[in-house]
């Protein structure tokens, strides 16, 4: 019987989790006089779903509304931020003095260290504008990055 039969205790978090994955509202299951009985909905008449899984749903709903606008508002601020444009000058007049990547990336606010390096960084080593304190290890923990006079 391999592969027709499932392991034990799997069916009723299968259910869950196929409804769910069609953004329907979780099976019901109950005991009636000795059978066991699986009610599924399929969002066609949400007025007719019991008190327990209307209030359930809304409540999910809710959530979901809220997590997405949470989500639109993070994307939107990473746009703005990620869409802002540091001049390089800037960036050479701060590293001045020797400077380590963070020190940079927090003086104008970056967090995403790769992006950083990526647009402002990787640019001025190769126009050589800016240059590293230990050129032979450019990953080295120690790594400062000076203005090239």
């Amino acid at each position: 019987m391999g592969g027709i039969i499932e392991n034990r205790h799997t069916g009723i978090s299968t259910m869950q989790d196929k409804m769910k994955e069609a953004n329907l509202p979780e099976p019901i299951f109950s005991n009636e006089r000795e059978d066991f009985v699986v009610t599924f909905y399929n969002g066609e008449y949400p007025e007719l779903y019991p008190r327990e899984l209307k209030s359930a749903q809304e409540k999910e709903e809710s959530a979901q509304e809220k997590e997405e606008s949470a989500q639109e508002k993070e994307e939107s601020a990473q746009e703005n931020k990620h869409a802002r444009n540091i001049p390089r000058e800037l960036i050479l007049e701060f590293c001045s003095e020797t400077r380590s990547l963070k020190e940079i990336m927090e003086y104008f606010g970056y967090k995403n260290q790769g992006h950083f390096r990526e647009r402002y960084i990787n640019p001025l080593l190769e126009e050589e504008k800016l240059k590293m304190t230990i050129p032979e290890q450019p990953k080295n923990r120690n790594q400062k990055y000076i203005s090239n006079k």
